[in-house]
């Protein structure tokens, strides 16, 4: 039970990292590594969000 609920944590902190980073990338102000680092996220990732952004 507790296993599990970790998961749904850890899917819960991802799904708010990646939307925090689309919201950076929609305000169009910061670097791709400024997003990274702030979010957390892996530049490599932040990359990919940036390509699935309407231009």
């Amino acid at each position: 039970m507790q296993k599990g609920r970790q998961e749904g944590e850890e899917i819960g902190l991802q799904k708010g990292q990646r939307l925090a980073a689309i919201n950076l990338l929609k305000l169009g102000l910061l670097e791709d590594q400024q997003i990274a680092q702030t979010t957390g996220l892996p530049l490599d990732e932040v990359k990919a969000l940036r390509s699935d952004q309407p231009h």
